[in-house]
């Protein structure tokens, strides 16, 4: 509820061992890979609830290439 539009691309660089990220209820339009590279692999909760996200074929492919987390939540 922090009405955020936008993430840092370095933003979870330094951020190894975050399992739960809770980013509902914002203004988010776009996941873009690079952002969620460091930790996505170890990443157990992502919460994107409430966001008008844009989800073409291009800006999500990547998510079902990789193993998403084991709760992601979240529509376009």
């Amino acid at each position: 509820d922090n009405q955020l539009k936008t993430l840092p691309d370095d933003l979870f660089n330094e951020m190894m061992g975050l399992r739960r990220i809770y980013l509902d209820n914002n203004e988010l339009e776009d996941i873009p890979e690079n952002l969620w590279c460091p930790i996505w692999a170890d990443l157990e909760i992502l919460d994107l609830r409430g966001n008008p996200l844009n989800c073409s074929s291009t800006s999500v492919d990547w998510i079902t290439d990789l193993r998403p987390p084991l709760h992601l939540y979240g529509s376009c």
